[in-house]
């Protein structure tokens, strides 16, 4: 049976969601070549054009060259030979198009040819093409769309998504920062969607940008978030803010978050199973200062069963936001509860019988990496809180019921003791300890 660790709030990735949602209102021209069935849903959800490789060895140096300086305004996508295919319908379309040896070619949003070639062609060479063949830079394409189509709130979403990753990319440039890498893995594959940056911690909290270089890099995106947060049917456009935690370096943003938090978390109090909305939420509350939760968290109560478990665990990007919470504000209750009856509803005081061992040797792989996902972005979190409100007692029973049903963690012995540590309650890892040995 495969496990179903993935976050609390919804059971579709949200990167699937934004492709059907991009798709379904038909932002883009409408394609006018015959374009193979498989390319429809790439060319559809490109802003200027795409890059169709046709050697896998290409690949790489191709999603290189589309981030240099000379291409950055267009945001071409890649594609891969798997998405392009090999059958008789995709060779019949690209025949008119190619010549003997080409490797790569280049069409727009409609998939008319743009470019195409046998070498790796130099950034400055396939700018100079895109504009000749009249190709649009991405935000030009968008805003000139939006003139026509003001209330599309795909378009609307996917233009704020793209000044927002310019200008996370720009902060960092700025301000010399270098975002700490994610955490290595013990095994190269995970069987759940638990991993990840459990984090949105800024780096370096010391720095800021200067208003000039803030309004410079951040007044295009906040200026589109306000005018998105301030029409009635905002929740409609599927926004995804990744990436670093740069609006924390940026005082513009702050405002703009600040002014808008409320209003996310009224939608939560309504609608308290919405990923969108714990997502836009958890962004902004990560870049605002720090100010206590106990009033919106208490306005939950009882807590949505979207909250309570059904086998899912919450977010760890969630989870360690309340956690900050707790540790600034001494207050453990919320956070305790929340993750105990998680704990509860996948590790049952009663351990059922251990299941047959059917799953291949890579299930077996996959679900060890996952259980370290889970001791770190969750059981780490739970002990600390139950330490911190002074319900220690209840450890053991908890590390015997998650060994029982997870198994082996590599290390979780010296991992114990470290915690115990870092909550200054070395008196407490003998006994973690032995219930791991």
């Amino acid at each position: 049976m495969v496990r179903r660790w993935r976050v609390a709030l919804l059971k579709v990735p949200k990167s699937c969601v934004y492709l059907l949602l991009l798709a379904a209102a038909t932002h883009l021209v409408p394609l006018k070549a015959q374009v193979p069935r498989e390319l429809v849903m790439e060319l559809r959800t490109s802003k200027t054009a795409s890059v169709i490789v046709l050697d896998e060895s290409l690949v790489g140096d191709f999603a290189s060259l589309v981030k240099a300086a000379a291409l950055a305004e267009y945001d071409l996508q890649v594609i891969s030979p798997e998405a392009f295919g090999a059958g008789p319908l995709n060779q019949g379309w690209a025949k008119p198009m190619m010549g003997a040896g080409d490797l790569w070619l280049v069409v727009d949003t409609k998939g008319q040819f743009v470019a195409k070639g046998r070498a790796l062609p130099t950034p400055a060479d396939l700018a100079q093409t895109l504009k000749k063949r009249g190709v649009l830079p991405a935000e030009t394409y968008l805003r000139q769309f939006l003139k026509s189509h003001p209330h599309n709130q795909e378009a609307r979403a996917a233009l704020i998504n793209l000044l927002h990753e310019r200008a996370v990319a720009q902060t960092l440039k700025k301000l010399d920062i270098t975002p700490e890498p994610k955490a290595g893995r013990d095994v190269d594959i995970t069987a759940t969607e638990f991993s990840g940056s459990a984090s949105l911690k800024p780096a370096s909290v010391g720095k800021t940008l200067d208003d000039e270089s803030d309004l410079k890099i951040w007044a295009r995106f906040a200026q589109e978030l306000e005018n998105l947060l301030s029409d009635p049917a905002w929740m409609a456009a599927p926004l995804a803010l990744d990436g670093y935690l740069a609006e924390a370096h940026s005082k513009l943003v702050q405002t703009a978050y600040g002014r808008h938090i409320a209003k996310l978390q009224d939608a939560l109090l309504s609608m308290p199973s919405s990923y969108h909305c714990w997502q836009l939420w958890t962004r902004f509350k990560s870049a605002l200062p720090e100010k206590p939760l106990t009033a919106f968290l208490n306005a939950l109560k009882p807590l949505p069963q979207e909250l309570r478990g059904r086998n899912f665990l919450l977010d760890p990007k969630i989870v360690n936001l309340l956690l900050v919470d707790a540790r600034t504000h001494g207050d453990w209750h919320f956070v305790r509860e929340l993750l105990m009856s998680h704990f509860d509803a996948e590790f049952p005081p009663e351990t059922p019988p251990q299941e047959q061992k059917s799953q291949s040797e890579l299930w077996e792989r996959a679900y060890r990496a996952d259980s370290i996902d889970v001791y770190q972005n969750f059981m780490e979190p739970l002990i600390e809180a139950l330490v911190s409100s002074g319900f220690e007692r209840i450890v053991p029973d908890a590390l015997r019921r998650f060994k029982a049903k997870r198994g082996d963690v590599p290390n979780l012995g010296d991992r114990l003791g470290n915690l115990a540590k870092r909550l200054e309650r070395g008196d407490l890892a003998s006994s973690w300890m032995g219930m791991v040995q």
